[in-house]
């Protein structure tokens, strides 16, 4: 049986050789290692395969697990680029790419995947893509992460490290769920040997990774692989050292051909051919392209082989081709018709507008003071002993629908029963707890006795309120 090859290929935008820009690639055929290396960028387009799948390492990446406000799958690119915004996370444009986990009850647990349009730009300006189709261009963390999911399902981190870029990453169920990077330098000559040298080095910056885990990736963690330049590495705190090391024995043997432990030392190469196609950071009309091409090859393949066997069969063959040929329209007519429904489901700017008011409303009545939780919030802070006598709301800022306020100034007087020194009590109580979540611009006490029956106190306070809050 014969297999298509392809060709994975991996850029570093940090490293460069003499100035040099290179990529290392590996030719596979099916799941065969059939010769790897490492070659210039103007190079790759003499490497000859049917296919080409790549990955790029930089540090201008985001990748996360994150769980987003949207009650439907299509608004999730939205919220999705509005929290990376949000964030600031970048500062020049980027493409992304989600995938939901889960949707429920409004909430969409989300895998996120963020890259520099500058870096995806460059990246596909220097594959040969004219040449062959590139099926997948993305972030060699996809990589590595989809080829820690094909031995184990379980939450890992995955250390690597290549020259001067060292990468954590949580993994679960082959995606990104947590990332943090690190630029090593050399300390240069003449420079305090660090503790532990190189290793030591690294040890110190997979502990501090590992202090930055939350508590729930802790208590979740199952796994420690060491890759890439990190590979033989020992893990301090490697609970599961025998099932580690038989999972880096199955995924060492992934792929035939490979050398000893070569898949462990380039897991963004490799992993290639694992990573889903939903992590494609590549342009929509380019991907349009490639699933035409995947398409017409095998059509054309077998209208080829049609007519040889034609030639020498005279007019009964001549039938047959005619007949194959009219196939080969109508798998035309069908894939264009699909192209020309896909086209239609793509939502009209319309829809689109209608999507962003839609978003717009939901972020206003977020940031709309919730008057009830204010309410239920501020019954909880009076005691038993006390009640609101007088409460009066009034906003600083936002007097439009376009722009709802979010800044409030509150007037309350609470009257607190009891004798003097309990009532002040309660009302230093009182105005401790309120100023755990508002600001007091001023607070005053006043004692009214009642000659018949037992006195009160007044306690007057003016709030200073932030939406936010509640």
């Amino acid at each position: 049986m014969a297999f298509v090859s392809t060709l994975l290929v991996t850029m570093d935008r940090l490293r460069a050789e003499d100035g040099t820009q290179r990529a290392r690639y590996a030719l596979l055929r099916g799941r065969r290692i059939d010769r790897r290396g490492s070659c210039t960028l103007d190079e790759l387009g003499g490497l000859r395969a049917g296919r080409l799948r790549a990955s790029l390492l930089s540090p201008l990446t985001h990748l996360e697990r994150v769980e987003l406000e949207a009650f439907r799958r299509r608004l999730v690119p939205f919220v999705a680029r509005r929290y990376l915004d949000g964030e600031s996370i970048f500062t020049e444009p980027y493409r992304l790419r989600t995938r939901v986990a889960r949707l429920a009850e409004g909430r969409a647990d989300t895998y996120m995947m963020a890259m520099a349009e500058d870096d995806v730009a460059l990246a596909a300006e220097a594959l040969p893509r004219s040449a062959r189709p590139a099926e997948l261009l993305t972030a060699g963390e996809a990589a590595i992460a989809a080829l820690v999911g094909r031995v184990t399902r379980e939450p890992s981190m995955a250390y690597w490290a290549r020259g001067t870029f060292f990468l954590a990453l949580f993994i679960e169920n082959g995606r990104v769920r947590w990332r943090r990077t690190e630029r090593v330098f050399d300390r240069g000559p003449g420079a305090e040997e660090e503790v532990g040298g190189e290793a030591g080095r690294y040890e110190r910056l997979i502990d501090a990774a590992e202090s930055g885990l939350t508590a729930e990736h802790e208590r979740a963690l199952r796994y420690r692989f060491a890759l890439g330049d990190l590979v033989g590495t020992p893990m301090r705190r490697d609970e599961a050292a025998q099932e580690r090391s038989q999972l880096e024995a199955r995924m060492a043997g992934l792929l035939a051909g490979a050398a000893e432990n070569a898949i462990l030392h380039e897991p963004e190469l490799y992993g290639l051919a694992f990573v889903p196609s939903w992590a494609d950071m590549q342009e929509a009309d380019y991907q349009h392209q490639v699933l035409a091409h995947r398409i017409a090859t095998p059509a054309a393949g077998i209208a080829a082989a049609v007519g040889v066997a034609l030639a020498g069969a005279g007019a009964y063959q001549l039938s047959q081709a005619v007949a194959a040929e009219g196939d080969l329209k109508v798998a035309q007519e069908r894939y264009q018709a699909r192209r020309a429904e896909l086209q239609e489901q793509r939502p009209p700017a319309g829809a689109l507008e209608e999507l962003d008011a839609a978003l717009s409303l939901h972020e206003r009545e977020r940031r709309a003071l919730r008057l009830d939780r204010f309410l239920a919030w501020l019954a909880e802070q009076i005691p038993a002993e006390g009640h609101v006598r007088s409460l009066s709301l009034e906003a600083r800022d936002g007097d439009d629908e376009e722009q709802p306020a979010e800044a409030f100034a509150a007037d309350l007087e609470v009257e607190l029963a009891g004798g003097y020194d309990r009532a002040r009590g309660l009302a230093e109580a009182t105005v401790s707890r309120l100023g755990e979540r508002v600001e007091l611009s001023g607070s005053e006490f006043r004692y009214e006795p009642a000659p018949e029956r037992q006195g009160r106190g007044v306690l007057s306070s003016r709030l200073s309120v932030q939406a936010e809050a509640f």
